[in-house]
């Protein structure tokens, strides 16, 4: 495995993929990030937009916390903008959806991903949800059973679950990693090899320059993790007369 791996993330949309979610009177709309919804609209609006289309994580080596939550090459994005006429209060919630359904069957799964996930209003300063913070990720496993508020067909994975009014711009990152924690790093000990593998005696093994003795080879497995977002909104209190 080489080590010089970092974890990407795959954009599979050229052009950003906008979300609405139309707020009617006491109707819930929900949309996946791999989707739109829309309609005719008279008391505002929540949209979502997102930089990319799907979180994909792919053969990457086990990193620390503090690596994870201090690279930059590892974030999603996305930005909700509301705009609400008069009271209209709504609440929505945001959620993992598809979460590693695309590789169910690999090396890779919720037990082996943690992410940071944290939010601000209006540019303001950052809050940090799901029990993550500046300096601890969590495994998206242990978020398996935070259902929606709102939303009530989120049944797992949410992360923000709140209520908002007026014009507001709410952006939101995420950031996941392949997380050191657990024993996902293999480590195999071989006795009388080669430091190179094409030599297979320790005559051949020495006159070739190289060096005979015990071995230590770390693996980390191979495999792909992905997982997208969604959206659930509902008006909760309408004063406007």
């Amino acid at each position: 495995m080489d080590n010089k791996k970092v974890l990407m993330i795959s954009i599979f949309a050229v052009i950003l993929l906008v979300v609405i979610i139309i707020i009617m009177s006491y109707q819930m709309l929900t949309a996946n990030l791999s989707g739109s919804g829309e309609g005719k609209i008279n008391t505002g609006t929540v949209s979502l937009k997102c930089n990319e289309k799907t979180f994909n994580i792919k053969d990457a080596t086990p990193i620390s916390d503090a690596k994870g939550i201090a690279s930059d090459n590892n974030v999603a994005s996305c930005e909700l903008v509301s705009t609400m006429e008069g009271e209209m209060i709504v609440g929505y919630d945001i959620a993992l959806t598809e979460v590693d359904e695309e590789t169910p069957n690999d090396n890779l799964s919720a037990n082996d991903i943690k992410i940071d996930v944290y939010k601000s209003i209006d540019n303001g300063e950052l809050i940090y949800l799901a029990g993550t913070s500046s300096t601890k990720g969590v495994f998206i496993n242990d978020l398996l059973n935070n259902k929606g508020k709102y939303d009530k067909s989120i049944l797992g994975y949410n992360i923000d679950s709140v209520t908002i009014s007026g014009n507001h711009k709410v952006n939101y990152y995420i950031k996941a990693w392949v997380t050191n924690d657990k024993k996902v790093i293999k480590t195999t000990n071989e006795k009388e090899v080669c430091s190179n593998s094409k030599y297979k005696t320790e005559e051949e093994c020495k006159a070739n320059g190289e060096v005979w003795g015990n071995k230590k080879t770390t693996s980390t497995p191979d495999g792909t993790f992905s997982f997208k977002l969604k959206i659930g909104a509902t008006q909760v209190l309408n004063n406007v007369n």
